[in-house]
Parts: structure tokens; sequence; C-alpha cells
């Protein structure tokens, strides 16, 4: 019943996750979900490892950090200019208040 209801909240998971982000996103969260099951069943089952192993599951956290990395860092973007009215970046319509007009009157 415990499995069932974990990938009930597994499904809905993945489903928020694709309506903010991008598939490849959920591809790389999967891959990472793969990487710590391993992770945490070797310490649980008490498991030996090989040297393939291990290298396999550094390189999987190892491209997900970077993936993860390189998402934040892409994200940010320069904050947008404001428009400067002495200079004539906005129409003086637009914003009648900042350069002297007179207030619009209600109907």
């Amino acid at each position: 019943m415990v499995v069932a209801v974990m990938g009930g909240v597994r499904a809905y998971v993945q489903n928020l996750v694709l309506k903010y982000n991008s598939p490849l996103t959920l591809a790389a969260a999967n891959i990472l979900i793969q990487a710590l099951t391993i992770v945490v069943s070797i310490f649980l089952f008490d498991t030996e490892t090989s040297f393939e192993l291990d290298c396999g599951i550094v390189v999987s956290l190892a491209g997900y950090a970077l993936y993860t990395m390189q998402k934040t860092m892409g994200n940010k973007k320069k904050a947008p200019s404001k428009p400067d009215v002495e200079k004539g970046s906005i129409r003086t319509e637009e914003a009648p208040l900042l350069v002297g007009g007179t207030e619009p009157t209600k109907p």
C-alpha cells in the first residue's frame, strides 16, 4: 500500500515539474532519483560496490550538478532598464504626469 501511495505522489510531482519546467529537467531529476536510490540501497543493504559502479554514480551526480548549475546561471537575466522620459525613450502620452502634463479627467 505504501508503494502505491509513493508511486502516486511521484507521478503527481512529475506533473508539477512538467508544468513549471522543461521535459529535460524532468529527465535529469529522474536520473538523480535513480542514482540516489542506488546510493541509499548500498548503505541500507551493505552492498559491496565495484569501481565501475562508483564511477557511474559519481558521473551521474556530477552531471546533474552541472546541469543544475548551468540552468540556474542561465536564468539570471538583466533587469529591464527603466524608461527615461528626459531622453525621449518613452512617449509623453504614455506618462503625462512625469513631464508636467495634467491628470486625465474622469468621464
